[in-house]
Order: C-alpha cells, then structure tokens, then sequence
C-alpha cells in the first residue's frame, strides 16, 4: 500500500553489524584466546546445537563474507539460532531475508515473521522496525495502531527513532486509537515476564521459503 503523503518516511532499521548486537552473546577480552581458537571453539559448540554460539558463528561468517556462499552459511547459523529463541539472531535472520541475503530473492513473510518474533521477545531494533512497517503500510496493510503499539514498546529502551515515529503518529491518530493502543502495551508488558518463560524450550517454525 502506498504511504499517506502526509506521514514523513520512517526507515526501518537495516544494518546487521552493529557490534551492539554481540553484546548478550560475546565478551572478548584482550586475555581470550586467539581468534582462531575461538572460532574452533564456537564451531563445535555450534554443531552440538548451542543457540549462542550459532549466532556468534553466523554473525562472525556474514561479517567476514566474500562470496553468496558464505552469506549461505551465516544465514544457515542465524536459523539455526533464531529456531531456538535467540533474538538477536530472529532479527538478523530477518534482515537477511528482507534484503535477500543468503537466498535467491527476498523473502518477506519469512522476513516479518522472525521480526515479529524478536520484537515480542523485547528487541527494541525489532520492535521499531514493526512499527516503520506498519505505519507505511510496507509489505502488510498499514495500521497505525499496531505501529503505535510496536513504536511505544521500542520508546520505552529508549529507542530514539521509534520515539520519532510515535511523535508523528500521534499527531494524526485520534486520542480514542491512541489510548487503545496503550492499554495493548500495558498488557504485554504486564505479560511479558509469563511469556519469556514461554520461550525456553519453544521451536520456532517460520513459513517455507517461496
């Protein structure tokens, strides 16, 4: 759907480099091992299945790419990851798919599923990025009350572009949607803690790649 011409273009977040999303899986120190040792090491942990070391191994192979292939490789890693609830990884693996990345042409239900998924688990960057697709109505039918809610959720880590996007909504939506879409916010914060229990152990299954 085209955008209003009155609601200033909102970019959703593109990047998948920023060191800020090492942070809840990697702590290098200038004691750690080598490079190369660590790599092995998150290598085999990797193969055995652990979530963390899946991510770190796909961001380091995406980082380092020179060829589709090993774009192939850093999105099978973030997968792997991302099927077992590390968010950070649901949102690289959706910006990879939203960009084409690693596949044959971009894959947008599968894109905005893993971004979903990151954005209920508390990913400010994934929760901005909803907002930007709601409010422009980019890929799904726009809904200002569903961006409001997702820009609200991302304003509250102080993320400072979903605090620009609710700016603008709010100065169309009227105060009735605005409270509505509050409400929603209160109850999934007031939720949230019951529902990250619900994450351990969860499989997460995305639409077939088309």
């Amino acid at each position: 759907m085209p955008s209003m011409p009155s609601m200033p273009r909102i970019a959703r977040l593109v990047a998948i480099l920023s060191p800020l999303m090492l942070a809840a899986c990697i702590s290098i120190t200038p004691q750690d091992e080598s490079l190369s040792t660590l790599l092995r090491d998150w290598k085999i942990r990797a193969e055995r299945g652990e979530p963390e070391a899946q991510y770190n191994l796909g961001w380091y192979t995406f980082k380092s790419a020179t060829t589709p292939k090993d774009q192939e490789i850093a999105l099978m890693w973030f997968e792997k990851s991302a099927r077992q609830g590390v968010m950070e990884a649901q949102f690289a693996l959706a910006t990879m798919l939203e960009k084409g990345l690693g596949v044959q042409a971009p894959q947008v239900p599968q894109a905005l599923y893993w971004y979903q998924q990151a954005a209920q688990a508390g990913l400010a960057r994934a929760q901005y990025n909803l907002g930007a697709t709601y409010a422009q109505g980019l890929d799904v039918e726009r809904a200002d009350e569903k961006a409001y809610f997702w820009f609200f959720l991302a304003s509250v880590q102080n993320n400072s572009q979903a605090r620009r996007g609710l700016r603008i909504l709010s100065k169309k939506m009227p105060a009735e949607a605005r409270i509505k879409a509050r409400k929603k916010v209160q109850k999934f914060l007031k939720e949230f803690s019951e529902k990250q229990k619900q994450r351990v152990g969860k499989e997460y299954s995305p639409p077939a790649l088309s």
